[in-house]
């Protein structure tokens, strides 16, 4: 557990300490030894994190960058007011380290970036343009630089506010420190007040502070300090040493820090906070500062915190000298981040807060203590719109997802990965498990859901249902991207395309295209959970009429019934030629049905003789069917010529048939049989 207890009692003494000594103006080289030897920043530690205090010594981890200020004598301001417009712009045209190549001008290879920071120190408000390229730090520092803020040696000291630096983008522009005992960027040494520094587009790579100060790739912050870091990347940075105060992509104290699009990856420290180390507490003593972390659609992976009494993979958040710190984290990814002796695989919150987390996902984090994802004390958390898959901890009664040590801790309307919502010990506290009121559900529909061979249905899938209460609508837009998966189930009666790889803003969509009928199953899974469209595939079909032959005269009838979706409209043919009731002298009747329908014939002639077809319209395609119709023609005979003979002579009729044969003959004498 969190030792932050400790920490609060060392805030108040740190905070009564520093007003008692500072009442007065003829006391101010007293209020500035007193801060020096007395108002150090302090909070708990554990195993690994190992105590240098100038107060006590008693397990606290103590800010060096505090006696750098107080030997400067004054705590200089700001110089730079946030908003004004920089002074001037220069390009970096060299990749080599070489601090004597400051002069920038429009010359050619006079502008190094160790130069151009420089440069920049002596003329605040300046920007520096970083092309595309690896710019190695190579000049040693460590140790003999400290943090005296000498930007000749070591990291790039930043000491002027108002300066800006922009890359040609993270791939592109890396700034990668080789020696073994230096941080990549150190801002504000002298811990001014209202100190404002942007940085964009370039990766900081290859930190490694060893002076148990913090922030492997960077340092940064004081009293009312600004820096915003935009698309940029820090990687493969650590902060290690003895008492460090972790951060091992960036250690700030002080102020708001905003970081947006960016990307903290494979960062470490031996203390907390893999990735960041953030509070509002200002370092050089003063209390009661306020700031805010705010993280907008960033990444944080393979981070890793080796912290016993604290952890956070990704981040640690605490305040300090009785300083107000809330934190803001959104649309960001939180994997693989690892607190391997403590607690909050991707976050912890030792004290401070409100933490806000509104759609970020956390997945496959893990942590030795508590809180797979995040582990929470401090002022409240909540965790809404966010996805929690796969995170865990040894014990699982330990919280695999998140666990609360203390105050409260809100998690409702977010995705578990399956949709009964949180396992028993997914969400835990001191007393037991915790189970949100609304959790997301995963859904699957097809639309339309029946539809005609040939045709298309739209397959979307989303996580926006609620267990109880209204659907969501648009409150997941900017959920960082999930895996979806789309499966044609056998029988497979069709086939699917422009399939979502991936769930955007928490849905995914497919093209299912019928090729047979019966009943298609469409499978979308989303992490543990897997739900099925339907689409019923129809056609139109109709029955054969059967094939008459009729006598002249009489009368031909022709029938057909027609299946699937309707209605249904039906048109019969002689030959190539619509027939309609009434056509063929009047001889012709059509009756139909919403599914049936009848040709009739009255008085064949033979010229009626032909194939007759059938077209039967329903809502998916037309079918058609055709039948022949054969006219017997009528029996005639000749008539027998009469017969006078003598009595015993033979007499002789004779007949000739003609019609439609065979033929069959009877003879009869006065109306009664004759057989011969």
């Amino acid at each position: 557990m969190l030792r932050s207890e400790n920490r609060k009692t060392n805030d108040r003494f740190v905070a009564r300490t520093s007003i008692r000594v500072l009442t007065g103006l003829a006391f101010l080289s007293i209020s500035l030894l007193a801060l020096t030897s007395v108002s150090v920043l302090t909070r708990a530690s554990g195993a690994g994190d190992v105590a240098r205090s100038t107060s006590d010594g008693a397990g606290k981890r103590t800010n060096h960058r505090l006696r750098v200020q107080a030997a400067g004598a004054t705590r200089a301001p700001a110089l730079v007011a946030r908003g004004l417009a920089p002074m001037v712009a220069i390009t970096v045209d060299r990749t080599d380290d070489t601090f004597a190549a400051s002069a920038c001008t429009a010359a050619a290879n006079d502008c190094s970036l160790r130069g151009a920071v420089a440069y920049a120190n002596s003329n605040p408000g300046t920007t520096i343009m970083v092309p595309t390229g690896t710019y190695m730090l190579t000049i040693p520092g460590g140790a003999v630089e400290y943090l005296s803020g000498d930007d000749s040696i070591g990291d790039l000291d930043v000491t002027a506010s108002g300066t800006t630096i922009s890359g040609a983008g993270a791939g592109s522009t890396i700034i990668q420190q080789t020696q073994p005992n230096d941080r990549v960027i150190e801002l504000n040494p002298f811990l001014a007040a209202s100190f404002v520094f942007d940085i964009s587009d370039v990766t900081i790579t290859g930190g490694r502070e060893t002076t148990a100060i913090g922030g492997g790739g960077m340092i940064a912050g004081s009293l009312n300090n600004v820096t915003t870091i935009t698309n940029c990347i820090f990687s493969a940075n650590s902060a290690t040493g003895a008492g460090t105060f972790g951060g091992g992509g960036i250690s700030y104290l002080g102020g708001n820090l905003n970081i947006n699009g960016s990307t903290f990856s494979g960062n470490s420290t031996s203390a907390s906070g893999g990735g960041i180390g953030y509070s509002a507490g200002d370092p050089a003593g003063s209390p009661f500062s306020t700031g805010v972390l705010t993280v907008t659609g960033s990444t944080f992976s393979s981070n890793t915190a080796a912290s016993v009494s604290a952890g956070g993979g990704a981040a640690d958040l605490f305040d300090f000298n009785l300083s107000t710190s809330s934190y803001n984290f959104s649309s960001s990814s939180f994997s693989g981040n690892t607190a391997s002796s403590g607690s909050g695989g991707a976050i912890v919150v030792e004290s401070g807060g409100p933490l806000t987390i509104n759609t970020c996902s956390f997945s496959a984090n893990t942590a030795a203590g508590f809180g797979g994802a995040i582990m929470a004390g401090g002022g409240g958390v909540s965790v809404t719109f966010s996805r929690l898959v796969g995170n865990s901890v040894p014990v699982a009664a330990n919280g695999r997802t998140l666990f609360r040590s203390s105050g409260s801790f809100t998690a409702d309307d977010n995705w578990w990965g399956i949709n009964t919502g949180p396992g028993p010990n997914d969400f835990r506290s001191p007393s037991g498990t915790i189970f949100p009121t609304t959790f997301l559900q995963l859904r699957a529909s097809a639309s339309p859901n029946t539809i005609c061979v040939g045709a298309m249905s739209s397959t979307t899938a989303d996580i926006k249902q609620r267990n109880s209460g209204a659907d969501l609508t648009t409150e997941l837009n900017g959920l960082p991207a999930f895996p979806a998966t789309f499966i044609n189930t056998t029988p497979a009666l069709g086939s699917l395309s422009g399939v979502s790889a991936n769930f955007v803003n928490g849905a995914a969509s497919a093209t299912f295209t019928g090729s047979a009928t019966g009943t298609a199953n469409v499978d979308v899974i989303a992490d543990n959970q897997t739900v099925t469209a339907s689409i019923m595939i129809q056609n139109n079909t109709t029955t054969d009429p059967a094939d008459q032959t009729v006598c002249e005269g009489a009368t031909a009838t022709f029938s057909t019934t027609a299946s699937g979706p309707g209605p249904f409209t039906f048109v019969w043919k002689k030959g190539a030629t619509v027939l309609n009731s009434g056509d063929l002298g009047g001889r012709v009747t059509i009756t139909s049905g919403a599914s049936s329908s009848t040709l009739s014939i009255s008085n064949v002639q033979s010229s009626d003789a032909d194939t007759y077809t059938v077209e039967a319209t329903g809502a998916c395609n037309t079918a058609m069917q055709s039948a022949t119709l054969t006219i017997n023609a009528a029996t005639s005979a000749t008539t027998p010529s009469d017969q006078t003979v003598c009595q015993g002579a033979m007499a002789n009729f004779s007949t000739t048939a003609s019609g439609t044969s065979p033929f069959h003959y009877a003879w009869t004498v006065d109306g009664s049989s004759f057989n011969g």
